[in-house]
C-alpha cells in the first residue's frame, strides 16, 4: 500500500489593510482658514478694512467681483462706488506649516438712514410726514401704526420720488408712531437702508 505524506499546514497571514492617508499626513501642512465676515455698508461710507487675517498671518491677496460696487486695494481696504453686492475673494498663500486657502465674503451697500425732519398735525385725522430727500435712491418705505412696536394695526405706504406723505382720514385724538426708510433698486432687487428714529403725533 503507498505511503501518503501530509504536506505540514502552513498559516497564512491576512495583511492588515493599508490606513489612509490625507494630505496633511502626506505633506505634513495644516489646513489653513481665513478669518473674515461679510459686512453691510451705507453708501457714501468711508474706506473701510475688511479685518481678514489668516493661521499663517502672512499676506493675503483680495479680489472683488463688482468693482462698480466696492473697489478693494492690496492692503484689504475696501472702498464704497456703487449700490449692490460683491463678493471679495481672499486668498492666503501655501506656507512651510499650512496649505493655501481661500475665502469668499459678501460687501452690500445699502442706503442711508433717512433722517425725519418732520412729523405733524395740521387738520383734523390728518397727518404730514416728511424727511430728509436722498437723490441717489429710488424711493422710500413708511410703516405706520398706532403700537409703538409695529405690532399690529400697521399699515405700509411707498414714496417714489417726494421726501413727504401726507395722510388723511386718521382716528383724532389717537397717537401714530411712523418710521421710513430708504431703497435703492439694482436690477430686479431691492436693497433697504435701516429704518429711521420712531416718531408719533397725536391726530387732531
Amino acid at each position: 500500500m503507498p505511503v501518503i505524506t501530509i504536506p505540514p499546514v502552513i498559516s497564512i497571514s491576512t495583511p492588515s489593510p493599508t490606513p489612509d492617508f490625507s494630505d496633511d499626513d502626506y505633506t505634513g501642512k495644516k489646513t489653513q482658514a481665513i478669518h473674515a465676515k461679510s459686512v453691510t455698508k451705507e453708501y457714501g461710507s468711508k474706506p473701510f478694512d475688511l479685518g481678514a487675517n489668516s493661521d499663517s498671518y502672512g499676506e493675503l491677496t483680495y479680489s472683488s467681483s463688482n468693482k462698480k460696487v466696492v473697489a478693494v486695494d492690496a492692503d484689504g481696504w475696501a472702498t464704497v462706488k456703487g449700490y449692490g453686492q460683491s463678493t471679495i475673494t481672499i486668498k492666503a498663500p501655501e506656507t512651510d506649516e499650512y496649505k493655501k486657502a481661500t475665502k469668499k465674503i459678501t460687501v452690500t451697500i445699502v442706503p442711508k438712514k433717512v433722517v425725519v425732519k418732520t412729523l405733524k398735525s395740521p387738520a383734523v385725522k390728518k397727518a404730514v410726514y416728511s424727511w430728509k430727500q436722498d437723490k441717489t435712491v429710488n424711493g422710500y418705505q413708511i410703516y405706520v401704526s398706532p403700537k409703538r412696536d409695529f405690532s399690529s394695526n400697521t399699515f405700509s405706504r411707498t414714496v417714489k420720488s417726494a421726501a413727504s406723505l401726507s395722510l388723511r382720514g386718521l382716528k383724532s385724538k389717537k397717537t401714530y408712531y411712523f418710521k421710513v426708510r430708504a431703497y435703492k433698486l439694482v436690477g430686479k432687487k431691492k436693497y433697504y437702508g435701516k429704518w429711521s428714529t420712531v416718531k408719533k403725533v397725536k391726530i387732531k
